[in-house]
């Protein structure tokens, strides 16, 4: 007997020694209260692996990928945490999960109380554990990560998520003022769920509505299984219905009924929009309506929504081939290329920049790696090739290399005018989604921004109709599931203070901006991913007024001056007039109605000229210029938070006659060359100023220089191919 029981020692011993450490954890985490019970030095200085499955099998099956933490590998991984006095992870989470905490209670084997403090901010745990870029939110954050790796907080979620059980969720009585209080939910995506599962938490009376037959939205639609397995969200959707919200499918609103009838017919007291930004981007090149190019959005909702993976047993066919090209290099293009992969295709990748460049979480590009996807980094499609009955045969792509960085810190792509024909049989196009006009267009009066999204308060998420809130992509455009969840939690607390009479329409003055949300300082409007530190110096436009008066007719006008000191009556000189205080930051206030007003020049010279032309091929050089001068000034106004300007008219104004030329030109030269001499004035104006202006303003005048004179070298070589009766680079 006493034989047979030392061949246990060696695993009693280690069994009794855990136990013994976890006893002593408690004592000094929950009994004493301490933090730092531990030293630095005594911290693994790598993350514990996660198992995932073998990529040769794995790209033939829409199985679960990563594989998760066991006991064993969670409890290791949270014996990484520090568990700082002052944790600075939390303020990295878009839902302020108190992330030391829930670590405290695995550290203890706890998994059911660390899912009690992760749903007490977070209802999708087991989903943000999986799709969230912790990378590049908490675990960013995490004190260690100065030194070592930092504690893998995604990983550890997923596993409390999965793991862990609660009781279901007493839902609170609510207050006489929100007594019998109704709230209308449009979209059931994270934002919406998010919204809805602290509403409900507070007692008011709860409905979804989703235009879909499943409830999720993208998480149901856009996200393949074997990154988020379905039931996982089954699974998550039914802790929401545990708390009594109702979920009502097939029901579009805007369609269906529309959002005053959810107000005034069917009683709602408040209606949170969170329908997401759906609509699709193209790249708008030649061959691009061609039979086998798709959107991203209609691939994967074919695959993810309608089981396309699994015709003809179901009834939804795919229709891709056996090549399949993908544009974009993001999660949702790394989605795309995996899913056709799992398909039976030869896939490829084709983005206009480099590997460092790729906007995709490494992870997900490290997975498309190992399965077996080709990569042509540092390629830009020009032309979409397509066969005598009009379907794909291949992609017109044109090498490039880098410049200098763009306004978001990305390195810019430039042509090398190298191009090369590649053969495929299916595009996809998977370069980001835009708002999504079903509800938008039938919401009398709701206010949207320039780029078509719901004009929402960064703190409240309020739109400008009472009663009315917006959060999620419908307002901030693609984002991550954390930041739509963190948007319906401030929507929801909001509400709330709507609920009982409190008027939460002031636009946030004087609260605090919530964890992930950057605001400006002046106007309160969000900042867009990379905008931020144009606007944190204090270089916000918004409520400048300028006026003008013509200095040949006198005619006074306000706002800007297009073309840059032109009098839009007589093509006079322009002069500045003083209406009221003038801001502290003159220069790169003045530096910034510059770069508007030449921009709006050449918007409107294009727009003008494409008008002008007979020639079919100019016509549509002029549209992609204007297009161009375009994307340049709505730079400007979401940077420096302007207001849209007046859409350009068709005819050549007088003012921007002053480059040459007169008023009807007949000879499509002469509107190239018109196009030249202001794009050369432009150039010089923004270069001249480089070595006078400083600080902010330096630095624009610099890049619109670069860009002014980028515009040149295409107009030169575009005239003289034309001048020799061929076509260039346009």
């Amino acid at each position: 007997m006493l034989t047979r029981q030392r061949r246990f020692r060696t695993e009693e011993q280690s069994a009794a020694a855990d136990y013994a450490h976890r006893c002593e954890v408690e004592q000094q985490l929950f009994v004493e209260g301490r933090r730092t019970y531990k030293k630095l030095r005594e911290i693994e200085p790598t993350r514990v692996p996660m198992a995932v499955r073998d990529p040769a099998a794995r790209s033939r099956t829409f199985d679960e990928v990563s594989l998760g933490y066991t006991l064993s590998e969670a409890l290791r991984e949270a014996e990484r945490c520090l568990q700082c006095s002052r944790p600075t992870c939390i303020s990295g989470c878009p839902v302020e999960i108190d992330i030391p905490r829930f670590i405290r209670h695995l550290l203890v084997k706890d998994v059911d109380g660390a899912l009690g403090v992760i749903r007490e901010a977070s209802i999708l745990p087991s989903v943000c554990g999986r799709v969230c870029p912790q990378e590049t939110q908490c675990e960013s954050q995490c004190v260690i990560s100065k030194r070592m790796e930092p504690v893998a907080i995604g990983r550890l979620e997923r596993f409390v998520g999965d793991h862990g059980h609660v009781e279901p969720e007493k839902v609170a009585e609510p207050t006489p003022e929100r007594a019998g209080k109704r709230v209308a939910i449009v979209g059931s995506g994270p934002a919406g769920l998010a919204c809805a599962a602290d509403l409900a938490r507070a007692g008011v009376d709860v409905t979804v509505f989703e235009a879909l037959h499943v409830a999720g939205g993208v998480l149901r639609y856009g996200i393949p299984s074997f990154r988020l397995p379905r039931e996982i969200i089954d699974r998550e959707v039914d802790g929401l219905l545990a708390l009594g919200v109702t979920i009502e499918t097939d029901k579009v609103v805007g369609r269906t009924f529309t959002v005053q009838d959810l107000m005034e017919r069917r009683g709602f007291d408040a209606v949170f929009l969170g329908v997401g930004a759906g609509a699709p981007s193209f790249l708008g090149i030649p061959g691009e309506n061609a039979g086998r190019v798709v959107s991203a959005n209609e691939f994967l909702t074919r695959v993810n929504l309608m089981g396309g993976d699994r015709f003809p047993d179901i009834d939804t066919p795919v229709g891709i081939g056996t090549d399949v090209v993908v544009v974009g290099a993001g999660n949702t293009a790394m989605d795309c290329l995996r899913v056709a992969r799992r398909l039976g295709s030869n896939v490829r990748c084709v983005y206009r920049r480099s590997r460092e460049e790729a906007p995709a979480r490494a992870e997900e590009l490290l997975h498309a790696e190992e399965e077996g996807v080709d990569f042509m980094w540092l390629h830009n499609p020009v032309e979409v090739l397509t066969d005598a009955d009009g379907q794909v045969r291949g992609l017109t792509v044109e090498r490039m290399q880098l410049g200098e960085p763009d306004d978001k810190g990305r390195r810019r792509p430039e042509p090398t005018g190298e191009r090369m024909d590649i053969e495929c049989d299916t595009v996809i196009v998977a370069l980001g989604t835009n708002p999504n006009p079903i509800v938008t267009r039938n919401t009398a009066g709701l206010e949207l921004d320039h780029r078509g999204y719901v004009a929402a308060d960064p703190v409240t998420q309020a739109t400008n109709l009472p009663g009315v809130f917006a959060g999620g992509d419908i307002v901030t455009g693609g984002a991550t599931v954390i930041l739509a969840m963190g948007a319906g939690r401030r929507a929801a607390a909001a509400i709330l203070r709507h609920l009982g009479g409190e008027d939460v329409t002031d636009g946030g003055a004087g609260r605090e901006v919530p964890a992930g949300v950057s605001v400006c300082p002046r106007c309160r409007r969000p900042f867009e991913p990379g905008d931020e530190d144009h606007g944190e110096d204090g270089f916000c436009s918004a409520g400048s007024v300028v006026a003008w008066k013509c200095s040949s007719c006198a005619k006074r006008s306000e706002g800007f001056a297009f073309p840059y000191g032109r009098c839009p009556a007589c093509g006079g000189t322009l002069v500045a007039v003083e209406t009221g205080p003038v801001p502290e930051e003159d220069d790169a206030l003045e530096a910034i109605r510059h770069a508007v007003e030449i921009e709006l020049g050449g918007r409107d010279f294009y727009i003008a000229a494409a008008a002008a032309t007979d020639d079919a091929d100019l016509h549509d050089m002029f549209g992609r210029l204007a297009a161009m001068e375009r994307e340049h000034l709505d730079t400007l106004l979401r940077r420096y938070h302007l207001p849209p300007p007046e859409d350009a008219g068709d005819g050549l104004h007088r003012g921007v006659l002053q480059a040459g030329g007169h008023d009807d030109p007949k000879d499509p030269l002469e509107l190239v060359e018109m196009a030249l001499t202001l794009e050369r004035r432009a150039e010089q104006f923004f270069r001249e100023r480089v070595d006078t202006a400083a600080g902010a303003a330096r630095e624009l005048y610099r890049e619109l220089a670069a860009e002014e004179a980028e515009h040149i070298d295409l107009l030169t070589t575009e005239l003289a191919a034309m001048r020799q009766h061929r076509r260039a680079l346009l």
